[in-house]
Order: structure tokens, then C-alpha cells, then sequence
């Protein structure tokens, strides 16, 4: 059986860019030699992380965490595939669907191979960090700790039409009225 190697750590996030889904798969070809059962599979994400290198740390110090599992190798798998298609991408003004249609539209030129689900976790991440005023923030804030697994728990639509009642209930900003 030929040498497995592992692959090596990321020098730039540019480098990160340009060859995280080659680089992921290389990984788990490795692990799954190293760990054939994969009954060490809970160690998978440290190893990951250590494998990355300062660059894949850096990165990871960006995602925001909501149970702690910033070492579960399928969630940080996920949050890495998140930040290498969108990156810090933001709403930036444009109206919901169509940034929806955008996420959407660069999970497919990614091959992404479940668009929706990443659009869902990229969602829901912007939920979660964007600070609601008014009657949004109370809506947020009656969640409480149940806020992401309620989110995780309904499809995308119903994310989104949760983030339109959310925006509907935000105050107009000084200076401007709301327009329905």
C-alpha cells in the first residue's frame, strides 16, 4: 500500500481559498488510513485544526460557536466550507431574497453538493450576530439559549421568513421611514 501523506499546512488564507476542498479531502483520506474504525473520530478535529496550521487557527477564531463544539470535526468541516465559499460576504443593504439568491447562486459555482444546507447554516449564522433592535431583539432574545437549535430545526424557508419578521419588527433607522 502506497505512503499516505498529510497535506500540508495552509501558508496564506488565500492558500486556504484556493485549495480547501482538495486539502479536505486529502485530510479525511489520511485519517480514515489512520483511523480505520474511526474510533477516535472524536480527536478528528483537533487533529484537523493542528493540521492547518496558524492560518486554519486564525480562521477558526473567526466562527461563532454555540455549544462549545468548536473541536466536533463535522461542525468545524462545515464552518471551513462556509468561510471558504462566502468568507465575510455580508447582506450589505441588498433586500433578503436576494442575497438568499446570491448564497445560493455561489454554493452552486462552489459544487457545493447540498447548497441549501449551507445557505441554512450561513443564515443562521447571520441571524445569530446581527443585533436586532426593538421588538426583533426581544423576539432573539425570547429564544434564549433554544435560539440556533430552533433555527437549526426548520427548513430554509422558514428561516428566512423568521429573519423578514425579525427585520419587520427592527425600528427605522434615524432618518429614514419604513416602507412596506
Amino acid at each position: 500500500m502506497a505512503d499516505i501523506t498529510l497535506p500540508p499546512k495552509f501558508i496564506t488564507k488565500d492558500d486556504f481559498i484556493a485549495n480547501w476542498f482538495s486539502w479536505k479531502n486529502n485530510f479525511f483520506i489520511c485519517m480514515k488510513h489512520i483511523d480505520k474504525t474511526e474510533t477516535n473520530k472524536h480527536l478528528w478535529g483537533i487533529m484537523l485544526l493542528n493540521r492547518m496550521g496558524p492560518v486554519g487557527q486564525e480562521i477558526h477564531r473567526t466562527f461563532p460557536f454555540y455549544n462549545r463544539n468548536d473541536t466536533d470535526i463535522n461542525i468545524l468541516i462545515k464552518k471551513f466550507d462556509i468561510y471558504c465559499i462566502y468568507g465575510d460576504r455580508r447582506r450589505n443593504g441588498k433586500s433578503i431574497d436576494e442575497y438568499i439568491i446570491n448564497l445560493k447562486l455561489i454554493a452552486i459555482k462552489h459544487n457545493y453538493l447540498d447548497p441549501t444546507s449551507i445557505v441554512k447554516e450561513k443564515i443562521i449564522q447571520e441571524i445569530t450576530t446581527r443585533r436586532f433592535r426593538g421588538q426583533a431583539a426581544h423576539v432573539i432574545r425570547s429564544k434564549g439559549k433554544n435560539l440556533i437549535p430552533y433555527l437549526q430545526s426548520l427548513d430554509l424557508n422558514n428561516i428566512i421568513r423568521f429573519w423578514k419578521y425579525c427585520e419587520d419588527l427592527m425600528p427605522p433607522k434615524k432618518g429614514k421611514r419604513k416602507t412596506k
